[in-house]
């Protein structure tokens, strides 16, 4: 399981624990609902900004956010560019 699999997980189990819709987690998060939307139903990966409001809104998900923003979401931006490059949508979702 990566990083970026881990931290949505615990977004989704913290929003159930608030018991907080998908607007009102959102805001509490401090994104667009429509981002939370896209990201949280796979449509649209998890970027670097929703990755660190997830570590300022919740400070014990820092180390997790820390490893995605610092060794995944690089990988990924690499081979999401050489795919693109050769006509290829990187896996996106």
């Amino acid at each position: 399981m990566t990083a970026e699999e881990r931290l949505l997980g615990e977004l989704k189990r913290k929003q159930a624990e608030l018991g907080l819709g998908t607007v009102a987690f959102a805001h509490h998060l401090g994104i667009s609902p429509s981002l939370w939307v896209k990201v949280r139903d796979g449509q649209r990966p998890l970027n670097a900004f929703a990755a660190a409001a997830a570590g300022s809104r919740f400070p014990e998900l820092e180390s997790l956010v820390l490893f995605f923003l610092r060794y995944e979401l690089p990988t990924r931006n690499r081979r999401m560019k050489r795919c693109n490059s050769n006509g290829e949508d990187g896996g996106r979702r």
